[in-house]
C-alpha cells in the first residue's frame, strides 16, 4: 500500500513548498485543497459557501485516495488540517481501508510566517489592482461589455496533465448530484454518488447533441440494458461458485467446530446486521459490544464522535436484509485467528439530518439497494464484525478459502 502524507500547518507555514518537495522526494501527487478552491472558484461567496466546498473536496480527495492505491501512487494532502476533527476524518479514512497514512506538521517561527503573510496579501493588492484598472481601461466611454483574455499555447508536463485531468474530474463531482452513504461502512466514497453523476452526465450528453433519434435512442438504451444485464449474469454465476467452494469448505470442518455450521453463521451474521443498522441510527455503541471488534468498535466511536461535533445523525429506517451468502473462510489452528467474509445485499432508508434544525443534509428518504462484504473475526470464541467493504472496493476473487488443519492433514497422507 502506498502511503498517504498529511500535511498539518498554519496559513504561510510553508506546507506547499514542503509538499512539492516530498512529492518529488517519494513520486507522489499533490492533492491541493486551496488550488484548486482557487480555480474554481472566481469570488468570495461567503464563509459558510466556502466550507461546504472544502468538505466537498475533501469527500472527493478521499475518493482519489482509494484510486490512487489501486494504481500504487502515493499522495501528500496539502489541505491544512488544522483542526482536529479534519484530521480525524482522514485518519479514520485510512484506518479502515488499511491505508497508511504519516502526519507530517509543517511549522516556521511566527515571525516568518507573518511576512510571508505580508507579501502575499501586497501579490494579491497589485494582482486586484492591476485588474480594475484594466478593466476600467476597456470600458471607459463605452457600453460595458465582456473582457476575453486569451492564452497562448503553453508546455504541460506529465504532472501539470493529470493534475488537469483531476481538476476537470473534481468539477463534474462538484456540479453533479451526491448520493453519499453514511450508514454503517457506507463511507460514500463508493457507491450512490458515482451512480447518480454519471447517469446525469449522459443525460446532459444527449440533450446536447440533440441529434440522436427514438430509433436509434431505443438502440442504444437497449444496448447499454443488454450490457448492464449481462454485466449482473456474470458477477451472480461468480458469486454462486464463490458461495458454493465456500460452503464445500464448511461442510468440512463444521464437525470439529459448530461456530462453522452454515446455519450458526448465517443467523449470526443476520442478528449482527440488523443490530449495526438499529444501533448506529440511534448512535449507541454500547449496544454493539457484542457484535465488533475491539478495533472497529474504536473507530466507530471516533467517527460518531466526529458527526456528534459536526450536529449529524445518520437516520436509517426500514432496514431489511435481501441476501447473505458466505463467500471466504479462514479456518487457522489458533481460533482467534479465524474469519470469514459474506456478500450482503440490503435495503433501507438512509439519510442525514442536523440535530439542531432537524433539516435534511444528505441521503434520501426513498429507500435505496446496496452491495457490501462484511469481515467477521473470531474474538473470544465468537464470530464478531471487523470490517466492511463496498462491493467496487474489492473483487470476488481476492476472498479464499483455507483450513491450516486440513491442509496438514492432506500433507501427512501425501
Amino acid at each position: 500500500m502506498s502511503t498517504v502524507y498529511l500535511l498539518c500547518g498554519q496559513v504561510a507555514s510553508g506546507k506547499s513548498t514542503y509538499a512539492r518537495t516530498l512529492a518529488e522526494r517519494e513520486g507522489a501527487l499533490i492533492l491541493s485543497g486551496d488550488e484548486l478552491l482557487l480555480k474554481l472558484e472566481d469570488r468570495c461567496q461567503g464563509p459558510a459557501h466556502q466550507r461546504e466546498m472544502e468538505e466537498r473536496i475533501q469527500a472527493y480527495f478521499l475518493t482519489l485516495i482509494l484510486q490512487l492505491q489501486k494504481l500504487d501512487v502515493p499522495c501528500v494532502l496539502d489541505h491544512g488540517y488544522w483542526y482536529a476533527d479534519a484530521r480525524a476524518q482522514v485518519l479514520c479514512f485510512c484506518a479502515d481501508h488499511h491505508i497508511p497514512c504519516e502526519v507530517i506538521w509543517v511549522r516556521c517561527h511566527e515571525q516568518t510566517r507573518k511576512e510571508r503573510l505580508q507579501a502575499r496579501n501586497a501579490r494579491l493588492s497589485a494582482i486586484i489592482s492591476s485588474m480594475r484598472r484594466c478593466w476600467h481601461a476597456s470600458t471607459a466611454g463605452s457600453s460595458p461589455r465582456r473582457m476575453r483574455i486569451s492564452y497562448g499555447a503553453t508546455h504541460m508536463t506529465r504532472g501539470g496533465k493529470l493534475r488537469l485531468a483531476l481538476l476537470a474530474c473534481l468539477m463534474l463531482f462538484l456540479l453533479s448530484p451526491m448520493a453519499l452513504q453514511a450508514r454503517a461502512g457506507g463511507g460514500g466514497s463508493s457507491g450512490g454518488g458515482g451512480g447518480s453523476s454519471g447517469g446525469s452526465s449522459s443525460h446532459s450528453s444527449g440533450h446536447a447533441r440533440g441529434t440522436s433519434s427514438p430509433l436509434s435512442s431505443l438502440v442504444s438504451g437497449g444496448a447499454f440494458m443488454l450490457m448492464a444485464g449481462a454485466g449482473g449474469i456474470i458477477f451472480a454465476v461468480h458469486l454462486h461458485r464463490k458461495h458454493s467452494a465456500s460452503r464445500a469448505l464448511l461442510k468440512q470442518i463444521d464437525d470439529q467446530d459448530y461456530h462453522w455450521n452454515e446455519a450458526v453463521l448465517d443467523e449470526r451474521v443476520e442478528k449482527t446486521y440488523y443490530a449495526v443498522q438499529r444501533a448506529w441510527s440511534d448512535r449507541d455503541l454500547d449496544a454493539l459490544r457484542a457484535y465488533l471488534s475491539t478495533r472497529l468498535y474504536g473507530r466507530w466511536q471516533v467517527k460518531l464522535a466526529f458527526m456528534e461535533m459536526n450536529h449529524e445523525q445518520n437516520i436509517l429506517q426500514d432496514i431489511r436484509l435481501l441476501k447473505h451468502k458466505v463467500v471466504g473462510v479462514g479456518d487457522s489452528r489458533d481460533d482467534e485467528q479465524d474469519f470469514c467474509w459474506y456478500y450482503i445485499k440490503g435495503r433501507m432508508v438512509d439519510y442525514t439530518i442536523d440535530t439542531c434544525s432537524n433539516q435534511l443534509i444528505q441521503g434520501s428518504t426513498k429507500p435505496f439497494s446496496f452491495e457490501e462484504y462484511w469481515r467477521f473475526q473470531r474474538q473470544d470464541g465468537v464470530f464478531v464484525l471487523d470490517e466492511i467493504l463496498q462491493k467496487d472496493e474489492i473483487s470476488l476473487d481476492q476472498f479464499t478459502d483455507c483450513s491450516e488443519a486440513l491442509e496438514s492433514a492432506r500433507r501427512e497422507k501425501e
